[in-house]
């Protein structure tokens, strides 16, 4: 796995000023915005290192040179996408999440970013159409290979999971690469690692459905 100092150094301008002030500028439109907790969780090491990691794997596996448009199913706040959006703006982005609150406050983050479209739906009802699919909270899902059997296949998919059992929502942790693997099933794997971030580890599977 890329160790943390290389992720900052190759990576670490995905998460610049610019985009730092995007979600803070947000703060100031009246409407919902994310909690403390919420804010602080989205920029914590852990977070942070986690999506450097995804970015930089699908530039390693050469995806961002093979893929034009990435769902992010369960995109949250949207961070991961505007992050994509920074490396490769070419990208069409489609940042999906089942609450409605997340598209309030990311139209307010990224209402001036053409690729990128916030979308209320149910991941469970969606009709994929991109050519990668990114869900980087599989722990959040109650049978991952259910899911993941909505996706048409042969198409891409980057997957990240996690160990840490104490978090509400955490419903489907797993406890190695190979157990992911395991509940993924996918048609091919193309990387698989683990990454420890101390106060838990972080799995990530890409591959194609």
């Amino acid at each position: 796995m890329n160790n943390k100092e290389y992720l900052f150094k190759e990576y670490g301008h995905a998460l610049d000023a610019e985009v730092l002030t995007r979600y803070t500028n947000a703060l100031y439109v009246p409407g919902p915005t994310p909690t403390f907790d919420e804010f602080r969780d989205m920029f914590s090491t852990g977070q942070v290192l986690s999506k450097l990691w995804a970015l930089s794997e699908l530039d390693n596996q050469g995806l961002s040179l093979s893929v034009d448009s990435v769902l992010i199913a369960g995109a949250w706040y949207g961070t991961l996408g505007v992050m994509l959006n920074k490396l490769w703006p070419e990208f069409r982005i489609n940042l999906l999440d089942i609450d409605a609150n997340c598209m309030l406050i990311l139209n307010n983050i990224v209402h001036d970013l053409a690729n990128i479209t916030p979308i209320t739906h149910d991941m469970h009802c969606y009709n994929y159409v991109e050519d990668l699919i990114i869900n980087t909270s599989c722990e959040h899902i109650p049978d991952l290979n259910e899911w993941l059997s909505l996706i048409p296949k042969d198409k891409f998919v980057l997957l990240q999971s996690n160990n840490c059992i104490d978090i509400h929502g955490h419903i489907n942790c797993v406890n190695s690469v190979e157990q992911f693997k395991n509940q993924a099933n996918l048609s091919e794997v193309l990387y698989a690692d683990e990454f420890d971030l101390g106060m838990y580890t972080r799995y990530m599977i890409i591959g194609l459905t």
